[in-house]
C-alpha cells in the first residue's frame, strides 16, 4: 500500500477523502471550552460549513443507527455519548468538488469541555477507524492528519503518533484493502 507523507494544509490536498478527529459527544460549537477554531475540527468546520447546525445535522444523520448512551452534560449542549472509535461519515462539498469526511471520535470531553485521551486509548481506537472505512467506505484515497497531536492532549511526540497511525494502518491493510 503506497503511503505519501505530506507536510502542509490537510484541506488543500486534492482528491482525497479526509479523516477529522472529534470527541465522543460530537460537539461542534466553535467557542472557548468547546472546539478551538485552530483545531483540525475547527478548521474543517470553517472550510466546509456555514453553520455548525448544518454540520450537526450531517453528523446526526450519519449516526442515526449507532448505539449511544444518554447523559445530561448541559455544559456540552449534547446528551448523546458514543463509544471511542465511532465514525460519522458524510459528504462535504467545496468549490463544486465532493468528498467524504470521516469524523472519528478520538477523545473524551471533561466537564470543562476539554478533550482528553491517552496513548493506550489511541492505540485501541485506531482499528475502529480502519474497520469502519473497510466496511462502509468506498475504497477512497485518504488524507489524515497526525491525530492526537494537538487538542487531544495525548502525551506523545508527533513522530510517535505518526508511527502509531502508520503501524495500525499497515496492520489493517495486511488482510484487506479499504483505500487506494
Amino acid at each position: 500500500v503506497p503511503v505519501n507523507i505530506v507536510i502542509g494544509d490537510l484541506f488543500k490536498i486534492k482528491n482525497r477523502d479526509i479523516i477529522i478527529p472529534t470527541n465522543i459527544h460530537f460537539v461542534t460549537e466553535i467557542a472557548e471550552n468547546r472546539i478551538d477554531q485552530k483545531s483540525v475540527q475547527g478548521q474543517f468546520t470553517k472550510n466546509y460549513f456555514q453553520s455548525t447546525s448544518h454540520l450537526d445535522s450531517d453528523i446526526a444523520n450519519s449516526l442515526n443507527n449507532f448505539p449511544y448512551a444518554v447523559e445530561n452534560p448541559s455544559y456540552l449542549g449534547k446528551d448523546k455519548v458514543y463509544e471511542l472509535g465511532t465514525v460519522a461519515k458524510f459528504e462535504v462539498k467545496k468549490k463544486n468538488k465532493t468528498q467524504q469526511a470521516y469524523l472519528f471520535a478520538l477523545a473524551k470531553l471533561n466537564q470543562h469541555g476539554v478533550c482528553q485521551s491517552d496513548i493506550g486509548e489511541f492505540q485501541r481506537t485506531l482499528p475502529s477507524l480502519w474497520n469502519f472505512i473497510y466496511t462502509k467506505g468506498g475504497l477512497p484515497d485518504l488524507a489524515i492528519p497526525i491525530l492526537g497531536s494537538g487538542f487531544c492532549r495525548i502525551d506523545a511526540t508527533h513522530e510517535e503518533l505518526f508511527e502509531e497511525i502508520l503501524d495500525s494502518f499497515l496492520v489493517a491493510t495486511r488482510n484487506s484493502k479499504f483505500c487506494k
